[in-house]
């Protein structure tokens, strides 16, 4: 499928989902580091024809090397507030690998959830009255239940950054409950822990807390959701695929 490489052909692999779990996968386990002249995932491994470059960057912000444009996302994203007319909102089309029925089903008796994607939907506003503009709907929210396919290390996607640019206060489970270090600020997300149920309780009552009293959902949502670092980070990034074009 991959040619190997010389000088007369490029090749290039790029996966934002992670590559170690499902079958369709898994024969890119290697990253085919061995048969392409560039391999990007979102995985911290060390290899001279890699670069980590996770979704949520290609997912959230335009291929501009401009630091006044990534500040302006950013910023936009750390003052974005909902509206809270409505408490929480799902937009998921599958739950495959189970990691969004246990935080739905134990949320069900706090919080009225509209499932807006294919996934137990019962609703279809965000088609009839949104056109499909995920990021507007959910700008209605006060929550936004956005766990990850698959709880791996590291796999980030779009997923909290929508929920961040939106204004909701996301409810997240993935990368071990430790998204993207040193850009997140982790206080400005609320952690369900899957795998350990009885690990919860803890955030279940700050849920009901937050959703039942507006001024501390006032402080919580007024947090910066990401930090000083971000733009950096995506700047640095996008220059260093940049260089890595040019030199290939």
């Amino acid at each position: 499928m991959f040619p190997k490489r010389n000088r007369f052909t490029h090749s290039f692999f790029y996966s934002g989902e992670t590559v170690h779990t499902g079958k369709p996968f898994l024969e890119y386990n290697d990253y085919l580091l061995d048969r392409v002249d560039l391999s990007m995932t979102f995985d911290r491994i060390d290899a001279p024809n890699y670069l980590r470059f996770p979704q949520w960057i290609l997912w959230c912000f335009a291929p501009v090397l401009d630091k006044d444009y990534i500040k302006k996302q950013v910023d936009d994203m750390n003052a974005a507030r909902n509206t809270g007319r409505y408490e929480a909102v799902i937009v998921s089309n599958h739950d495959g690998h189970k990691t969004r029925q246990p935080i739905c089903d134990a949320l069900s008796d706090m919080l009225d959830i509209k499932y807006a994607g294919k996934w137990r939907n019962n609703t279809e506003v965000l088609w009839k009255e949104y056109d499909n503009y995920k990021i507007k709907y959910v700008h209605e929210f006060k929550f936004n239940i956005c766990p990850e396919n698959r709880n791996v290390k590291d796999y980030v996607t779009e997923k909290l950054f929508e929920a961040f640019a939106a204004g909701a206060i996301p409810i997240y489970y993935g990368s071990e409950n430790k998204p993207e270090p040193g850009i997140i600020n982790p206080y400005a997300v609320l952690f369900w822990d899957v795998k350990h149920k009885e690990r919860n309780a803890e955030v279940y009552e700050r849920i009901r807390e937050l959703n039942s009293n507006s001024k501390l959902y006032d402080e919580f949502i007024s947090q910066s959701k990401l930090t000083d670092y971000t733009v950096d980070y995506i700047y640095d990034t996008m220059n260093e695929l940049k260089r890595r074009l040019n030199d290939i």
